[in-house]
């Protein structure tokens, strides 16, 4: 038997730091034995966005690997995946992700521009486009149809080639065999 890991991660929250704060932080992650930084999206509150945060950290500490709690709805998701491909590339494939749907209240309800009841649909939905986003990095173009525009050219390719797995049991959505 393969002995137990055990992995401490560092969660930020909503702290603002400036940029040498920033820099001493993830300076000090590796030395003091965790495993992780992990910054989370929140649109309303006074973080940083996490995929620009989670690049400077990447450079400021070779090692460390990089989470992020990043809300889904609301994003366009061609362009989520290019620069969720192209820093997990530029990281080594040290990115770790969790998609979050947002709060369903104050401030950040009306940020996210999708409704509530909405976006665990918005979340199975894009799930399996991202999943095919991650090869878009090098060279590799991907296609991302939205449902209300005509499908066509590249689009239809895919759409036929992946109707049937656009909407995959959970444990393929999470990577696991059942």
């Amino acid at each position: 038997m393969e002995p137990l890991k055990i992995r401490i991660a560092v969660g930020l929250g909503a702290a603002t730091l400036d940029a040498d704060s920033f820099a001493a932080v993830v300076g000090a992650l590796g030395p003091l034995g965790f495993d992780s930084l992990w910054i989370s999206d929140v649109l309303t509150g006074p973080g940083p966005d996490p995929l620009i945060a989670l690049a400077i950290a990447a450079q400021l500490d070779p090692s460390l690997k990089l989470g992020t709690t990043l809300l889904l709805p609301g994003r366009n998701q061609l362009r989520l995946a290019k620069a969720l491909a192209s820093l997990d590339v530029f990281t080594r494939g040290r990115l770790l992700l969790t998609f979050v749907p947002g709060l369903g209240h104050g401030p950040e309800r009306d940020a996210v521009g999708v409704p509530t009841r909405e976006r665990a649909a918005v979340i199975e939905h894009a799930l399996p486009r991202l999943r095919r986003g991650r090869h878009a990095w090098p060279g590799n173009p991907v296609a991302v149809c939205e449902p209300d525009q005509p499908v066509r050219g590249g689009c239809a390719r895919m759409a036929r080639a992946t109707a049937s797995t656009d909407r995959p049991k959970a444990s393929s959505r999470t990577g696991r065999s059942e």
